[in-house]
């Protein structure tokens, strides 16, 4: 629905019910909903698509245009905005949404499908954007370290308010390790 009528997010009634800034809904309503990315499906294999619907995501902003949030949907919707803000940023530096590289990827085959499974990356020369992003499940960056990162000083405070400088400190260590512009 959000594709076909972009319109039919009130981001001004999410804004005020959540917290979050005007700036980074709108980013990430484009982001996640309206824009076509470079999308990963097996080695050396990218085709040009909408990120999958997901009936959740669909749910909690239908939820946050309605009413105040609950602190557990609080907690999912501030993790899921997070996550794709920071993505959104590490695509438009250069990163892919995940990497395509043969390594990364395990072909499957079982009686109804067939496919690939995409590995997690074990250092951060194999990490995507995806990869990267506030993890949505846990929040935070943890994998960063697990990866051979630094993470930066700047906390992510609640109503994401701190999420630009966040995000300004994640690109610099990415671009200090070469791997974004």
């Amino acid at each position: 629905m959000v594709r076909t009528n972009p319109a039919s997010l009130n981001i001004q009634r999410i804004s005020d019910n959540t917290g979050i800034s005007l700036d980074v809904l709108d980013r990430v309503r484009t982001h996640f909903f309206l824009t076509e990315h470079a999308v990963t499906q097996g080695p050396n294999l990218m085709r040009q698509a909408y990120f999958t619907p997901r009936s959740d995501i669909a749910e909690i902003w239908k939820a946050a245009s309605r009413r105040p949030l609950t602190a557990a949907e609080t907690q999912k919707f501030e993790r899921y905005i997070g996550h794709e803000y920071t993505e959104s940023y590490f695509i438009e530096a250069g990163l892919p949404y995940v990497r395509d590289a043969e390594h990364l990827w395990e072909f499957y085959r079982n009686p109804n499908e067939s496919g690939y499974y995409h590995s997690w990356p074990e250092n951060y020369r194999d990490a995507g954007a995806h990869e990267l992003a506030l993890n949505e499940n846990r929040g935070g960056f943890n994998q960063w370290r697990a990866l051979g990162l630094g993470l930066p000083e700047v906390e992510l405070s609640p109503g994401l308010s701190s999420i630009d400088e966040v995000t300004a400190a994640l690109l610099q260590e990415l671009r200090a390790k070469g791997i974004a512009k």
